[in-house]
């Protein structure tokens, strides 16, 4: 049995059409093109007297990008600095960060991990007046 040269090229070009529709990976997949940040990178904020350090009325805004969302955030003084929410699900979003209960704490870390476990920190200071001046 004889086939036209038309028909052999049928099977070919069935197979390249599957492998172009098919399209390819996400960012999550690849890696993300942008590095994953926090903006601002750090914060300090001086206590009202020498003695004690501040609880913040008003929330640190923080967003978050680069990397490939969602991204988990966890503080290392979970019950002092208090990240909200926890997880964030998309780029440029932002989280706050609270201080409770006037604890002191120089440096605190807020950790941003990301879907690939890329890693990024937000350095968070919270100092007695006195010691905010005397590191001036």
């Amino acid at each position: 049995m004889k086939y036209s040269s038309s028909l052999k090229c049928v099977p070919v070009v069935a197979v390249l059409l599957m492998l172009v529709s098919c399209g390819g990976g996400d960012d999550a997949e690849a890696g993300s093109p942008a590095e994953l940040h926090t903006a601002p990178t750090d914060y300090k904020r001086e206590g009202s007297s020498a003695s004690g350090c501040s609880i913040l009325e008003n929330a640190v805004y923080v967003k978050v990008s680069g990397g490939a969302a969602p991204y988990r955030i966890f503080s290392s003084f979970p019950n002092d600095i208090v990240p909200t929410p926890t997880v964030v699900n998309k780029p440029n979003e932002s989280f706050t960060v609270s201080l409770r209960n006037g604890r002191c704490v120089d440096p605190a870390t807020i950790t941003v991990v990301d879907a690939l476990n890329k890693e990024t920190t937000l350095t968070i200071s919270n100092v007695p007046a006195a010691a905010a001046s005397a590191a001036s």
